[in-house]
């Protein structure tokens, strides 16, 4: 039986701009989380507060004899040894003097957060504010239902091994993911700086723009993730041409997001033929190249004399189709062709025996296991996922076996949640359960 909502009790977070919206919302899904997976019965009242670091070294010496701040303190209200009456639904027997008689709730104690380390904490991973709080909402959360990994090594087993399953069905949904609606200005800024760039420099050749990739997936992390865009051009480019255009996506790279570029020629689109060709590519990747370019060096390279012939330009051009937006230029539909199910599904699959979840290098090891996870969730559902909604389709569909490679990748590719430790083996048998799965 599913526990009750509570009802939440807000105040503070208005002086740093923190108060309501986003913020509350996912502390009030964090406080229910709890309740839910506690199996809470009672309707509970809990107070969420949020104080500077003053006010919470005061409340930190005050009640713990510590004379500086914390990120979270609790307050319950609940002897420990009642909490599992919690689990009856019925207040007026095990909790007469204290059910609320306007709202019919039982009191379950304050969480009291300081809003100027916690935003500290979450800088310092690289996490939003929303995902910290969550976080220390459900550390508080436990402690109010007299869990305490303070007090022995197996009560810490007990409390963080809950809070990290907790944290696991929260997770994707509290990270500050974005998308082209609501990115930051300066995000727009640099977008609005390369149409510019392109259009000036490609004058009549340039026929279109489109955003692809996390930007138009709603996972768009602005500290890591890259701008992936697709031009379309009518007419080659002269190596000439290549290199001005390199230059100049060179002055607009990492300022302030990495950018991944794609130009394909109108007649290697329009009829679709498989496999696509690009005809001109920037990435982070390959600054280096260009910049040995504009110095005169290195000038037969694949980047300026060959026509890329690549199956994950497929990926791009379906995404782009399905839910691209134009930054410029003729429509999407216009331009854009339906990509055959047996191509794209060859393009995404016929390379995962490349990706391997048990690599050392720390780059490659994440974004394998998150690729193979979108690879079997467009098979067994037909939908293209972000690597984050791939994970979360994944955490709930498959072994719970494969649940710490999958949590362990998010933190390790995003910063999410907390660090897994888990077996090479497994991580084989992962990847071979995802081989086998894709048949």
């Amino acid at each position: 039986m599913e526990g009750k909502k509570a009802v939440i009790y807000f105040s503070g977070g208005q002086e740093s701009g923190e108060a309501g919206g986003e913020l509350y919302r996912a502390v009030e899904s964090a406080v229910n989380a709890v309740i839910e997976y506690e199996q809470i019965k009672i309707l509970c009242e809990v107070s969420v507060s949020f104080v500077g670091d003053e006010e919470m070294r005061a409340l930190n010496l005050e009640y713990r004899s510590q004379d500086k701040p914390t990120d979270v303190l609790s307050f319950p209200f609940i002897e420990p040894e009642r909490v599992g009456s919690l689990k009856d639904d019925c207040a007026e027997k095990h909790f007469p003097d204290a059910v609320n008689r306007e709202t019919g709730a039982v009191p379950l104690g304050d969480v009291v957060i300081s809003s100027d380390t916690a935003r500290r904490q979450a800088e310092s991973l690289n996490q939003s504010f929303e995902r910290e709080a969550t976080f220390l909402t459900v550390h508080s959360m436990l402690h109010l239902l007299g869990y305490d990994h303070e007090r022995s090594v197996s009560d810490e087993e007990v409390m963080f091994g809950r809070q990290r399953e907790i944290m696991g069905g929260l997770v994707i949904n509290t990270n500050k993911f974005y998308n082209y609606a609501t990115c930051s200005a300066r995000i727009r800024k640099q977008l609005d700086n390369v149409v510019n760039a392109l259009a000036s420099s490609l004058k009549n050749n340039f026929l279109g723009l489109y955003l692809n990739g996390s930007m138009v997936l709603d996972s768009f992390d602005e500290k890591k993730s890259d701008i992936d865009m697709i031009g379309i051009i009518d007419n080659f480019l002269s190596v000439t041409e290549k290199i001005e255009l390199g230059s100049l996506l060179l002055s607009l790279h990492r300022k302030p997001c990495p950018l991944e570029i794609l130009l394909i020629a109108k007649e290697h689109l329009i009829p679709w033929q498989y496999p696509p060709v690009c005809h001109f590519y920037f990435s982070d990747y390959f600054v280096e190249q260009y910049e040995q370019f504009l110095l005169g060096e290195n000038l037969t390279h694949r980047l300026l004399t060959v026509n890329s012939n690549t199956l994950n330009i497929t990926s791009a051009v379906k995404l782009t189709k399905e839910k691209g937006l134009c930054l410029y230029g003729m429509e999407t539909d216009k331009l854009f062709p339906d990509i055959p199910d047996a191509d794209f599904w060859d393009a995404i699959s016929s390379n995962a025996l490349d990706y391997d979840p048990a690599s050392d290098n720390d780059a490659h090891r994440p974004f394998a296991i998150l690729t193979l996870c979108r690879i079997l969730s467009y098979r067994k559902t037909g939908e293209l996922l972000s690597k984050q909604e791939a994970a979360a389709w994944a955490i709930d569909t498959l072994s719970a076996n494969f649940k710490p490679i999958i949590l362990n990748a998010l933190y390790e590719k995003y910063g999410i949640g907390e660090k897994i430790s888990y077996a090479v083996e497994d991580a084989i048998s992962f990847k071979t359960y995802i081989l086998e799965s894709i048949v």
